[in-house]
């Protein structure tokens, strides 16, 4: 008997150094082949923006006049902007596209900080501010999704769209493994779990899990390329922080609040418990499916995807400058969604192609343009001395003059300068998402964000929008 428990410690004390051994192995292995090369793969002109916490690394593309587009990845293991390669290209004919890294992913910095879901929404709303400066379009998938949504709903004016890729998991808890939490407390075992992960037959067939693909596996140039991504120096503390669930974030509240068009592109093949749910807490989305594909719509069928998003919103709504137009184009035009063989979303294509039919179309007509002044003027002494009835005291500005009658005015009476002082101030443009260009505000002033940052609030003259622009100080 003694015999016997003499070989059973043996058995422990050996196995347990195996495992020891193993882990060491795996560890060295891991520091050995990183960090490996990686270049970006998608077109565009490469740049960096300076965070808080780091570079953040980008590619943009497309004409600076045209509308906005950012690209939001979603963030897991080996994640980076690699997987809207297929779509950069096609879509910037219509938009100046802007597809970033996030921290902890690609070619951004990937410091040891706590990673959480504000960390992303904060980098992604400073984005927008710093670079884009523009309301723009935001296409995410993944956890981005919930992203975007948490940005549209608190910052309305940084956001005009919002496009999901096969957006899943979000009504999704936090369920992430809460024996990981403490690897911030225990770097080396955060480091640990991650280098048993990385190896190339433990991660290949995790990579697979976590795409989720229909039909087409990862080929060999597609996994050379993740699995650099994921040997990268600190590639560790992001992707921790996903497997503790660290990056969930609940955004019942924020959906049910969104203003903006919602649009879902997603994969026959994937899963859609939660699409009922979705559309009940979003009347204002849309829905298109697309048969063949499964969870990676933007990496099976590219091509299908960058054709609906360039379709749902037509350049002659939007030009037309008339909201209830614009909302009643973008559902004529949209293409035919292709039926899925599941029940449930079988019932809400047919409920979205009711609401479709019940739409009656109006002619777009376009609006003429009247000439608008380019500097704003302020009378403030002696009155004009002329023949002409005026109402206003000394000191007082004119107030509510359209173009025409100040042009009316000084065919009348050319005032000089010794008539009253005149004071020049250089209109404000801003970006106008109706008119898809710069407009030169009316009634402009100047206000203050939550944040505190200043910016210039006003009118557009042609379509009467409210538009929006940071400026300095």
């Amino acid at each position: 008997m003694e015999r016997l428990q003499k070989f059973l410690r043996i058995g422990m004390l050996g196995g347990s150094m195996g495992v020891v051994g193993l882990g060491g192995a795996l560890m060295l292995r891991y520091l050995l082949h990183r960090p490996q090369p990686l270049t970006s793969m998608l077109e565009g002109d490469a740049s960096t923006y300076t965070w808080k916490y780091g570079q953040i690394f980008y590619k943009r593309a497309g004409n600076a006049e045209l509308p906005p587009l950012v690209l939001l990845h979603t963030p897991e293991i080996g994640g980076s902007s690699y997987e809207m390669r297929y779509l950069i290209k096609e879509l910037a004919h219509a938009y100046q596209v802007y597809a970033l890294d996030l921290p902890g992913f690609g070619l951004s910095d990937r410091p040891a900080l706590e990673y959480t879901a504000e960390t992303y929404i904060t980098v992604i709303r400073d984005f927008l501010c710093d670079v884009v400066q523009r309301p723009a379009v935001l296409l995410a998938s993944g956890l981005s999704c919930k992203y975007s949504i948490a940005i549209a709903s608190r910052e309305p004016l940084l956001c005009t769209r919002l496009i999901f890729l096969s957006p899943q998991d979000l009504f999704l808890k936090n369920t992430g493994a809460a024996w990981l939490a403490n690897g911030r407390m225990f770097p080396a075992l955060a480091f640990f779990i991650y280098a048993l992960l990385t190896p190339a037959w433990i991660l290949r067939p995790l990579l697979t899990w976590q795409q989720r693909r229909s039909g087409r596996p990862i080929t060999h140039s597609e996994f050379r390329y993740l699995s650099a991504a994921a040997h990268q120096y600190g590639a560790q503390h992001a992707a921790i922080a996903l497997l503790t669930g660290k990056l969930q974030i609940s955004i019942t509240r924020q959906l049910e609040s969104l203003q903006q068009p919602v649009f879902l592109i997603e994969g026959g093949r994937a899963s859609h418990a939660e699409l009922a749910e979705l559309l009940h807490k979003t009347p204002q989305a849309q829905v298109a499916v697309i048969s063949e594909a499964g969870l990676r719509v933007q990496e099976e069928a590219p091509e299908r995807v960058s054709a609906l998003v360039l379709a749902w919103e037509p350049q002659s709504a939007i030009a037309a400058g008339n909201r209830q137009r614009e909302e009643r184009e973008e559902v004529a035009t949209l293409p035919s969604i292709e039926r899925s063989t599941d029940k449930l979303l079988r019932e809400v294509i047919e409920q979205l192609e009711r609401e479709r039919a019940e739409h009656s179309l109006e002619p777009v007509v376009e609006q003429p343009v009247v000439e608008k002044e380019r500097y704003l003027v302020e009378y403030h002494t002696e009155p004009v001395r002329s023949g002409e009835n005026q109402s206003k005291q000394d000191g007082e500005p004119l107030q509510n003059v359209s173009p025409q009658s100040s042009l009316e005015r000084e065919e009348i009476h050319e005032p000089t300068n010794g008539d009253l002082n005149v004071q020049e101030i250089p209109a404000v443009e801003a970006y106008c998402v109706k008119c898809r260009q710069k407009r030169e505000m009316t009634h402009a002033h100047k206000t203050v964000t939550k944040n505190g940052r200043s910016a210039m609030e006003g009118i557009c003259p042609i379509c009467a929008t409210r538009l929006f622009r940071f400026i300095a100080g």
